[in-house]
């Protein structure tokens, strides 16, 4: 039975394999070629390759359940979030529903779903609200309404709609509103800190049913307009008509926050909106769009935002790398071969086969022999300028193992240092030297540096690089001396 096997040795050399790693080759070192990389021999399986319908269902199976962890992890942890933001200290206040914090609306939005209100976050322009009949409530806006939107919501009121507009009215920017309407602002000498009106500061406004006191706090009062609330020091709700519908305007921007749901004596203030909400009728919407959301429909918007948006970016990473991973464009991993090349063989091919037709054996001999002669000198600790007679010396004063490993075998003819030099001054004297001669000076060569310096014996194949090339054997002795 023939096994499979990756790389031809010398049994196969009369094989008919006409691959380009078996191509005949100018240069008589193998080593010279370019390697190429190693194809599965024929007949081999290979256990990780599996059939294209199973490899793609496995795939969509693998994005099925990325997708689902993606979606669990980013929901959870956006539900974590939200429950630890509800301890953690605001770093500004923010009147939205949105905002589960202390300043947040959040819990009057669940008050009045849970009253069975309708209600539902304004988030479009306002050029949008004509049509939709109720109640617009506006509470400290982040940023001052343009000219053009106050008039779009001042036209929805005239329809005869309602407009709650909660603010502390400190800056300018804030004042458009109450402005346009008649009502001055003004601010306090002293701010009044979480101040209780009791019902003798009420209005008569059917509004008030039910509500035993007030409770917020503020920096400034009104001037202008039907009081709502108001005492001694002044007025902090008014309410004004504007066509068909009417505007309470109040100067108590944490009315109604998320802090004092819990609170009993804060349960006035909830009561008194939602009264409002009744007797305004259609819809509550509480505006957004004044803190920064926009509802627009744009569906890219819509996934850039929140958890969705988290998944949504997941979602797509994930579909690239099965792309990438589809298309294969990423190859099997490999070991990079990072054993130092003993010299640039293209240079030492083109030096051998100039030597090799200019017939010039004896001057590489010369050159080798040079080498090995520099090499043993440093071997024996003898100085390299010495006369060869010293080297001999240097060489019988060797232990007795080491020559008996020498001349072991039958190799006393190649590993006698006499009889090597006298080879290499008979291939001087001749100036003529045959391959052969030439491969067995520097096989006798290696083996007697090579048990001087007592280390293992060079790979076959660099005696077998002698074959072909002189100029390699050069090379490789000078990479050893370095």
């Amino acid at each position: 039975m023939n096994s499979p096997t990756n790389l031809p040795d010398s049994s196969q050399k009369n094989s008919p394999d006409t691959s380009l790693r078996n191509l005949p080759s100018d240069s008589p070192n193998n080593e010279s070629e370019t390697k190429l990389p190693d194809s599965a021999p024929e007949g081999s399986v290979d256990a990780s390759a599996e059939k294209p319908e199973k490899f793609i269902n496995r795939l969509w199976w693998q994005i099925t359940a990325l997708l689902a962890v993606s979606a669990l992890a980013v929901f959870t942890g956006s539900y974590f979030d939200r429950q630890l933001e509800r301890f953690m200290p605001e770093t500004r206040a923010l009147s939205s529903t949105y905002n589960g914090k202390a300043s947040g609306l959040e819990a009057l939005a669940e008050l009045t779903e849970k009253l069975g209100k309708p209600s539902r976050r304004w988030e479009l322009p306002y050029r949008q609200l004509p049509g939709k009949n109720g109640t617009l409530l506006l509470i400290a806006p982040l940023e001052s309404l343009k000219d053009f939107e106050v008039d779009q919501i001042f036209k929805w009121v005239k329809q005869g709609n309602t407009l709650i507009y909660l603010d502390d009215f400190t800056l300018a920017m804030s004042r458009i509103i109450p402005e346009k309407l008649g009502v001055k602002p003004k601010i306090l000498t002293k701010k009044l800190e979480n101040h209780k009106f009791e019902a003798k500061d009420f209005g008569t406004e059917p509004e008030f049913a039910n509500v035993k006191s007030l409770i917020f706090s503020t920096a400034t009062r009104l001037e202008g307009g039907k009081p709502v609330v108001a005492n001694t020091t002044g007025i902090f709700m008014s309410e004004v008509s504007h066509g068909k519908g009417r505007v309470l305007i109040g100067c108590c921007p944490d009315f109604c926050a998320n802090r004092t749901i819990a609170k009993e004596d804060y349960w006035g203030n909830f009561q008194f909106l939602q009264n409002w909400f009744g007797t305004g009728g259609g819809t509550v919407f509480f505006d957004e769009r004044a803190h920064g959301f926009s509802g627009g429909t744009n569906v890219f918007l819509y996934l850039s935002r929140g958890p969705v948006g988290a998944v949504t970016f997941q979602v797509l990473l994930i579909l690239a790398i099965a792309i990438i991973s589809g298309s294969q464009r990423f190859g099997a991993a490999q070991a990079v071969d990072e054993k130092r090349r003993i010299s640039n063989l293209e240079f030492i091919n083109g030096l051998s086969n100039a030597y090799r037709r200019a017939r010039a054996n004896p001057a590489v001999a010369e050159i080798l022999f040079q080498e090995f002669r520099k090499k043993l000198a440093r071997s024996l600790g003898v100085s390299p300028h010495e006369p060869i007679e010293k080297l001999t010396e240097a060489w019988q004063e060797l232990p007795a193992e080491q020559k008996t490993a020498l001349l072991a075998g039958g190799a006393a003819s190649q590993a006698n240092l006499d009889q090597l030099v006298g080879q290499y001054e008979e291939f001087m004297s001749q100036r003529e030297v045959s391959d052969a001669q030439l491969k067995s000076m520097v096989a006798s060569c290696d083996k007697i540096t090579e048990k001087t310096q007592d280390r293992p014996k060079a790979p076959a194949n660099d005696l077998l690089i002698m074959e072909g090339t002189v100029a390699h054997r050069s090379g490789s002795a000078r990479h050893h001396m370095e």
